[in-house]
């Protein structure tokens, strides 16, 4: 027997719906960051809630295979492998180099990144070597 409770939550005229005991459809990835949470649904674009003081939850369209959450800004890979940023941009965190990549994470104020031929590419806040892949 399965048993299947919901809470909808409404922020910023979105709505989350939580459930325990069965899995919500219609989303292949989620992330979380300091104060919002994205999410990619099956059809390839990215819905964000929580705060919205400093963009974060407004992703850009387009279709999107994968996403990670930073402190104030999240990424995404898009499907022709390109990362997209949005919000806090304060050091760069945002501002992600172009061509192919695979996998992204996301720090407070830097990012990297694994390009399809496998090297390791980071940007953003280097304050502490973070940012400087051996």
């Amino acid at each position: 027997m399965t048993t299947t409770s919901s809470m909808t939550t409404t922020t910023s005229s979105m709505t989350a719906t939580t459930s325990t005991g069965s899995m919500s459809t219609g989303f292949l990835a989620v992330a979380a960051g300091w104060s919002h949470s994205c999410a990619v649904r099956v059809d390839g674009s990215v819905v964000c809630w929580g705060d919205p003081n400093q963009g974060q939850t407004k992703p850009p369209g387009g279709s999107f295979l994968s996403i990670a959450g930073g402190s104030d800004f999240p990424c995404g890979i898009r499907s022709a492998g390109t990362i997209a940023c949005w919000g806090v941009n304060e050091s760069g965190q945002a501002s992600p180099p172009e061509d192919g990549f695979v996998q992204v994470s996301l720090g407070n104020f830097h990012a990297c990144g694994i390009r399809a031929g496998g090297a390791v590419v980071c940007w953003g806040s280097n304050s502490d070597g973070q940012a400087a892949p051996p």
